[in-house]
């Protein structure tokens, strides 16, 4: 899988509701499909420069969100 294809996936996935990047993670994997964290974190910082996605801060985790 090509690496916008990532992107739009992690975004689809966030038009649901919104999730942290392990729970991401888990919910791709769940669905058949590998992704490292190396994967990811870029994708989610590019995505988030891009003002596609937003993130909040509950504890330690980021909480990402459309």
């Amino acid at each position: 899988m090509r690496k916008r294809d990532y992107a739009n996936r992690v975004m689809f996935m966030l038009s649901f509701k919104e999730m942290s990047g392990y729970q991401l993670s888990r919910t791709i994997r769940h669905h058949g499909e590998t992704m490292s964290s190396g994967t990811l974190v870029p994708i989610l910082k590019n995505l988030q420069s891009a003002n596609l996605i937003k993130f909040r801060k509950s504890g330690n985790k980021k909480i990402y969100s459309l």
